[in-house]
């Protein structure tokens, strides 16, 4: 019995100690829950303070539009002191924010190259005052909150940095100005090969634009880093939401269905990335309401779909001296457009790489003979590059012009390497070639000797190229959008003719003489034969020159660069330069948030 409650009184001592541990438990959990809501309170009142400070910093940002401080602060008939509206921002944004009543306050600064504000030695921002011109205002938002829990109160502070901007968008390269060029054909042969489509009439979308915005919100992008970041985008989905666009801005039942029917033509297959179609610097969402002509937004999709693939290209020289071969064009750069701010937006185009494998058939010249040469061309056309220099916004009248300025790098031919690997050789006997003999250089000879020619000709051209660079201004008035401003270049050939001298032949010439004592053989090599006098080289480089094998080289190179000339116009780029474009239209004092 008393063995019994001795157990009975342990079981109920255990039973009490776990009842006392939930306690502690449940006491510590409480306390950490109650700072949890406190730190959390907190927490929600920076974020809170954090949109505050963004809301009002975008709304002082348009007031810094290259007044002074003095006038920033004064105000003016049609825009309040700093002060007031800051006041005003404050009211409209500040909600239901957590804590006490906000406190916000501001200085005009100026930013260094890395868009972070001017400091003193202390650290702190230095204030733009007077007659100095602020380019940025830096906006403090705090409050307090008293916590729930805990005794006390805890700060809540955030800052922001509203700028007002510049912002332009341009191309170098438009396909729909190539069309209205007379380079059509060339576009239509190019498109279709890239993407499989067989549409007529699809031309037709050179006269049809739609706003980006329209674009981006038909593909689920609300701001132009959403619609950067669209990557494996189906040119189908791209073309059925540019048709929606279209619709959305009432355009033309025409190019509604033209943009229709592609989106059904087209390879399912096909993607690309939005950013392959342009370029964009952070924050510029006044891109959004440039314009994008729907015929190159067609043509560069194809050469994004087509990736680093060579479109096969029809031969497009007629030469009686040349047989068929096969041709290619590779478009590795696609034409873009860039938007955004001053020194920060650059487009590029036109990176474009040829090649042509033909066969030149060779005549006999002076009794020597060659076969057929396989003749390797290979091009590549660096295009143009431009940075973005200046913006000046107007109305687009003569009393008030609108422009920018494009700092263009082009080089119309960065590197050509045509190779024709011409051979001729035969044996040449004095008894049955005596008149050709002087004209050789030997006409000392015997009959009886016998000359064996193994000639190799280093027929071709080599260049490799640096780009040029000037600044080019577009303006509105003289240009009118749509119309291309001509950057002139260096060069105005593409591929130069072919030409050919004594240097460039080497191989050997045996010489084999019989006489009363015997045979003699002299061997001439390279090294020799331009000074020994035996084979006359300057006389055979002019056969070579009337006996149509140049002249047939040459009107290749010429049809070759018929060839070019269109396809870098329709790209954006020439043997003359660039073609820039400004697109509707630059805007000003667009208030932006820094860092």
């Amino acid at each position: 019995m008393v063995r019994w409650l001795a157990v009975r009184h342990r079981a109920r001592d255990e039973r009490g100690a776990v009842a006392l541990t939930v306690g502690i438990v449940s006491t510590v959990l409480v306390v950490l829950a109650s700072f949890a809501v406190d730190l959390g309170m907190q927490r929600v009142a920076r974020r809170d303070m954090q949109a505050l400070a963004d809301s009002v910093a975008l709304d002082l940002a348009r007031l810094v539009d290259g007044r002074t401080a003095d006038q920033i602060i004064a105000g003016n008939a049609k825009m309040l002191g700093i002060a007031a509206a800051a006041a005003a921002s404050e009211a409209r944004n500040e909600g239901a924010a957590l804590g006490d009543d906000p406190t916000v306050t501001w200085t005009l600064i100026t930013l260094d190259v890395m868009g972070d504000p001017v400091r003193a030695a202390d650290g702190t921002p230095v204030a733009v005052t007077g007659s100095a011109v602020p380019q940025a205002v830096l906006v403090n938002a705090s409050t307090t909150v008293d916590f729930a829990f805990s005794v006390g109160s805890g700060g809540a502070a955030r800052t922001a940095i509203g700028a007002s901007e510049s912002i332009a968008c341009f191309a170098l390269g438009s396909f729909a100005a190539a069309v209205n060029s007379g380079n059509s054909a060339l576009l239509d042969s190019l498109v279709k090969d890239a993407i499989n489509v067989n549409v007529a009439g699809y031309m037709g979308l050179a006269d049809a634009s739609v706003t980006l915005r329209s674009l981006a919100l038909e593909l689920g992008a609300g701001t132009v880093e959403e619609l950067l970041k669209l990557e494996k985008l189906t040119l189908r989905r791209l073309f059925l939401a540019s048709a929606a666009a279209l619709q959305r801005e009432s355009g033309q039942a025409a190019d509604i269905a033209l943009l229709n029917s592609l989106s059904a033509a087209v390879d399912s297959t096909f993607v690309l990335d939005f950013a392959d179609l342009m370029t964009a610097t952070a924050g510029g969402q006044a891109a959004l309401d440039t314009q994008f002509n729907l015929l190159d937004l067609v043509g560069a999709s194809a050469f994004v779909a087509n990736g680093e693939n060579f479109l096969s290209t029809p031969v497009f020289w007629k030469v009686p001296q040349f047989s068929n071969g096969e041709a290619g064009l590779q478009v590795i750069q696609r034409p873009q457009r860039g938007c955004g701010r001053v020194n920060e937006t650059v487009a590029e185009t036109a990176q474009v790489k040829l090649f042509a494998r033909p066969k030149l058939n060779v005549p006999t010249i002076l009794g020597l003979s060659g076969p057929s040469v396989p003749v390797e061309l290979d091009i590549s056309l660096i295009g143009a590059k431009g940075t973005l220099r200046t913006i000046t916004c107007g109305a687009g009248t003569t009393d008030s012009p609108e422009s920018i300025s494009v700092q263009i790098e082009r080089s119309a031919v960065s590197s050509v390497s045509l190779k024709i690997p011409l051979k001729l050789s035969g044996e040449i006997r004095a008894s049955d070639l005596l008149s050709n003999l002087s004209v050789l250089g030997l006409d000392g000879l015997l009959g009886s000797t016998r000359v064996t020619v193994d000639l190799s000709i280093n027929a071709g051209v080599s260049i490799n190229a640096s780009p040029t660079s000037s600044t080019a201004t577009y303006s509105v008035p003289p240009r009118t959008y749509g119309q291309a401003e001509r950057v002139s270049g260096a060069a105005t050939t593409l591929v130069p003719h072919v030409t050919i001298d004594a240097a460039d032949i080497s191989g050997t010439v045996k010489v084999v003489t019989s006489g009363l004592l015997g045979s003699t053989t002299t061997i001439l090599g390279t090294g020799e034969l331009l000074s020994s006098g035996v084979l006359n080289l300057n006389a055979l480089t002019q056969e070579l020159t009337q006996k149509n094998v140049l002249p047939g080289i040459n009107d290749f190179i010429d049809q070759v660069n018929v060839f070019l000339e269109p396809t870098l116009n329709l790209l954006g780029a020439s043997a003359a330069g660039a073609d820039l474009f400004m697109l509707p239209r630059p805007i000003c004092n667009s208030p932006s948030l820094r860092g």
